[in-house]
């Protein structure tokens, strides 16, 4: 799993000598992200150059975490130079894959978030061997060149070396940038950083970015309202099925058609497609990851309960918040809709509806008759439309029949048509969920999937 201490990489000086120049991280066992003002100092260039490496040209670098006797070599592969925009980034493809002891770190745009409160985090080191810090810091706001300034907190300090050490924000559990520049009239006490948007903006063909669209704290009105669709619509299943759980839910009275009839509207009504529709963005969101930090936690509480989840607390999540759900709709849908349905008039409203051919009516004392141009997607006419003219019922009484007011065409359409945006939402997070991650050769899948910010 990424955290601060993943994907570390060492930028030395490519003459022969041992010297530290800065830092870079891991997004893939072979693919470093670093500055451009770094590799230029590593090939002993001016620091500003704006042309690109050679092919020819092989930066060395090691990876302090694990011991700097483990070193590589690489090419650089993307170039956008350091200058008045602001970029300074460079991608660099190892020679030779890392040892997967190392790591990665995963970049990460954070979208409709205010990160001003959060902890975070920079590594930094100074020379070979060298154990290096964590310096803790906090998020201030943008700047110009488009970069972000970050505030250190206590002791700690940004030193001359730090520059491409990714930011790490320990209540995201991702790197949001990369540390590029510390103003000098400031002792290390201000640092600037370029952000995940912006390298996904730059290289979103090449590398592999976490684009969140939904917030880990978002998860707690998931976990809410999740819990409270599926203990309605299993009070409602259960009503249907045994008369003793029919006192749980009173508004249907005796009958069990109508324990289904209310229980399809307990979908819709609280919010079905909701949670179909965020754990979909949840997954989407955090695709780059294993499938079962792609689904939501099941008591998400805490910023982030997902990046803990289990295999089995996803699994829980799946069956019991979403196709379990799913399938009790499916099931009311059939039965209150299109397997026992019955619509009625009310005759007070329609005076004249004896001369339209009538059938199956009651005695003349009893209001509520069924007729031929009464149905679930038809009607007599507008008239009384809101007024509890039409009635719907369970089929096979031969006394008067228990009814409640419906409203024909306008209420089954906006049913099945929730329910339909629900089950797509719910499809679509199955093609998530079973599509293989862009994630290191470490958790056993390939890289496959890149994201572009468009």
């Amino acid at each position: 799993m990424s955290s601060s201490e993943n994907g570390i990489v060492r930028l030395r000086a490519s003459s022969g000598e041992e010297a530290h120049i800065g830092l870079g991280f891991l997004v893939e066992a072979d693919l470093v992200v670093t500055c451009a003002h770094v590799v230029n100092a590593c090939l002993q260039r001016d620091m500003l150059c704006i042309d690109p490496p050679s092919d020819k040209d092989l930066v060395n670098l090691s990876f302090p975490i694990v011991g700097d006797g483990i070193q590589r070599t690489a090419r650089v592969i993307g170039w956008e130079p350091p200058g008045e925009n602001g970029i300074d980034c460079a991608i660099l493809r190892l020679t030779q894959p890392a040892p997967p002891e190392v790591g990665f770190t995963l970049l990460s745009v954070i979208e409709r978030r205010d990160m001003r409160k959060d902890d975070l985090s920079i590594y930094g080191s100074l020379e070979p061997h060298h154990p290096g810090t964590h310096v803790a810091a906090s998020l201030s706001g943008n700047v110009a060149v488009g970069w972000t300034q970050i505030n250190i907190e206590g002791q700690g300090r940004i030193k001359p070396g730090f520059s491409g050490g990714a930011i790490w924000n320990y209540d995201q559990r991702a790197a949001i940038g990369m540390i590029v520049a510390r103003p000098t009239d400031h002792d290390g006490t201000i640092g600037y950083f370029l952000s995940a948007e912006r390298i996904a903006k730059a290289y979103g063909r090449l590398v592999p970015v976490e684009i969140r669209r939904i917030p880990l704290r978002q998860q707690r009105w998931f976990s809410g309202v999740a819990l409270l669709l599926f203990a309605l619509m299993l009070l409602h299943f259960l009503a249907e099925r045994s008369v003793e759980m029919r006192a749980f839910v009173p508004w249907a009275g005796e009958n069990s058609y109508f324990a289904a009839f209310f229980g399809m509207h307990m979908f819709p009504i609280f919010l079905g497609p909701f949670v179909m529709w965020t754990v979909w963005l949840h997954a989407v969101s955090f695709r780059l990851r294993p499938w079962w930090q792609r689904v939501p936690a099941l008591f998400g509480w805490r910023p982030a309960a997902s990046l803990d989840n289990t295999r089995l607390g996803a699994l829980a999540v799946l069956l019991f918040l979403l196709i379990l759900p799913a399938y009790v709709q499916g099931h009311f849908v059939r039965k209150a809709l299109f397997e026992e349905a019955r619509v009625y008039v009310d005759r007070t409203f329609f005076p004249n509806a004896d001369e339209n051919r009538f059938h199956k009516c009651r005695s003349l004392a009893e209001r509520v008759c069924q007729h031929d141009a009464a149905g679930l997607w038809s009607l007599i006419n507008f008239d009384a439309y809101f007024d509890h003219a039409y009635r719907i019922a369970p089929p096979g009484h031969d006394a008067a029949p228990p009814v409640k007011t419906f409203f024909p065409v306008l209420q089954p359409l906006l049913v099945i048509g929730f329910t339909l945006l629900a089950y797509i939402y719910l499809a679509r997070l199955a093609q998530v969920l079973l599509g293989s991650p862009h994630v290191p050769d470490r958790f056993g899948q390939k890289p496959i999937f890149k994201w572009r910010i468009k």
